[in-house]
């Protein structure tokens, strides 16, 4: 009786052993990446715990700033970094998971009570628009030299800088945006512009070419498709995004 009492101790306290590391690299982008403190938490976050748990591999999380993330997967450094849109530029040292977890629609913002006009991408021209740094959002905006763009680390710091009147426009994804207005109180200073890009960007694992998951690249796309076809990515955006107006 008394063994089969520690048997049983032992089943409830064991936690699987992973004998290999999945080290991503992430930074703040609610509601898909809460990283205020190490209890890392958000839409992606569940992801990438869902797929490491099927990958049979101990998922190892280092805080590290968006534009020094990418330099280190270039390096070899992480093994991987979520939340990525794939582009020719970053192909060159990076493999992207397919399909995407996550869609997103990319948008103009402006201040409410401002007399600035975004009707069309030609309007883009005439002002100066505030940019996260390292990020890619369509073509042709990320390769137009014409438009004045202005870098930023984050989309919280460009919803200050808008409000603010140190930026006349920002760009930025929905439902992204929206959430960081709303946590903010800023929703009843800012507005989307009436010009609408009507372009998607799909969110994808990034992974390093020098990281030896490269050769794993087909288990981790079986399974990302699992995920998804289970409906756990709507499941996790009911948990964070609470729909807020």
């Amino acid at each position: 009786m008394k063994k089969f009492i520690i048997l049983v101790v032992i089943l409830i306290l064991y936690k699987p052993v992973y004998s290999r590391d999945f080290t991503i690299g992430v930074d703040t982008w609610a509601p898909f990446i809460f990283a205020q403190t190490k209890d890392y938490k958000g839409i992606s976050i569940d992801y990438i715990k869902e797929l490491t748990k099927r990958m049979n591999v101990n998922l190892v999380i280092k805080k590290v700033p968006w534009a020094r993330s990418l330099k280190m997967l270039e390096y070899g450094q992480l093994d991987a970094v979520i939340n990525m849109v794939e582009t020719k530029e970053r192909k060159k040292y990076i493999t992207f998971t397919s399909p995407n977890y996550i869609q997103l629609n990319i948008r103009f913002y402006i201040r409410k009570n401002s007399k600035v006009s975004i009707e069309n991408y030609e309007d883009l021209y005439r002002y100066q628009v505030g940019i996260v740094r390292g990020s890619a959002y369509y073509y042709p905006f990320d390769t137009d030299n014409k438009i004045n763009k202005y870098s930023i680390t984050t989309e919280k710091q460009l919803l200050l800088m808008l409000a603010k009147k140190r930026f006349e426009v920002i760009i930025g994804t929905d439902p992204q945006v929206e959430y960081e207005m709303n946590e903010q109180g800023y929703s009843s200073l800012i507005k989307k512009a009436p010009y609408d890009p009507k372009h998607k960007t799909f969110i994808r694992v990034g992974i390093s070419k020098k990281s030896p998951y490269i050769k794993e690249l087909d288990v981790i796309n079986k399974y990302t498709k699992e995920i998804v076809k289970e409906g756990l990515i709507e499941k996790y955006k009911n948990k964070y995004i609470k729909c807020k107006k």
